[in-house]
């Protein structure tokens, strides 16, 4: 008659003494794994013509059936494609901002507009002093959310004159610590945010496979019937 157990300890409990515990320790990790993540098993045990229970062997695993089992497998399978696209996208935001300041500098090296910042930098007193004020770095002209301001900076003195006037007296920059130290900041704050989720879906995909390997065994066990 099939019997319900619901923890390793019972089902040691219930195979006192039999030979195919410690035979098969891959197979009772599974079933330690399976009953941590609060599974139950229905089995049942060998009897002998006399009816008494045979623990020669493993019993035959009645719950979860075959078709159960194969389908938890499916659906973890899936979720860890899902993790391992999400570890991906982690890795690339992590290096692409672990390298940035690296390609922005080979960038800039063959942006005219570099060299314009430059020469106005060298030359124009009045322009240098608003950059240093503003925080404008020539690092960031390969930055995609800086350039254009800094194109406009670059060529319209209009415009240069106004940012400089807001920056000094608009409440919104009490605080401001130049565009360069923001782009910085923002760096730092991309690469803990990524290492961060990167820890956790390596973390997660550990789980998937520590369960993929359990119900794996199980799955086996269900078919020796």
């Amino acid at each position: 008659m099939p019997e319900v157990i619901e923890s390793i300890a019972s089902f040691e409990k219930k195979c006192d003494g039999a030979d195919f515990l410690s035979r098969d320790a891959q197979r009772k990790k599974a079933l330690e794994q399976y009953f941590g993540r609060k599974g139950i098993i229905q089995v049942e045990f060998p009897r002998s013509e006399e009816g008494t229970l045979q623990f020669k062997d493993w019993p035959s695993l009645i719950y979860p059936p075959t078709d159960k089992l194969q389908l938890q497998i499916d659906e973890l399978e899936e979720k860890r494609k899902r993790f391992f696209s999400s570890k991906w996208n982690w890795q690339l935001t992590h290096a692409k901002a672990r390298t940035r300041d690296v390609v922005q500098h080979a960038k800039k090296l063959v942006d005219p507009l570099f060299w314009q910042h430059l020469t106005k930098n060298a030359t124009d007193k009045e322009y240098r002093s608003a950059a240093k004020s503003i925080g404008i770095r020539s690092k960031l002209i390969a930055n995609e959310k800086y350039r254009p301001m800094i194109q406009n900076f670059v060529h319209n003195p209009d415009y240069r004159a106004q940012l400089l006037e807001t920056v000094k007296h608009s409440p919104a920059y009490q605080h401001h610590e130049g565009l360069a130290k923001n782009a910085d900041q923002q760096k730092e704050l991309q690469l803990h945010i990524s290492s961060s989720q990167l820890e956790k879906t390596e973390a997660k995909l550990l789980e998937i496979e520590s369960q993929l390997a359990s119900l794996r065994e199980l799955l086996r066990w269900s078919k020796e019937r």
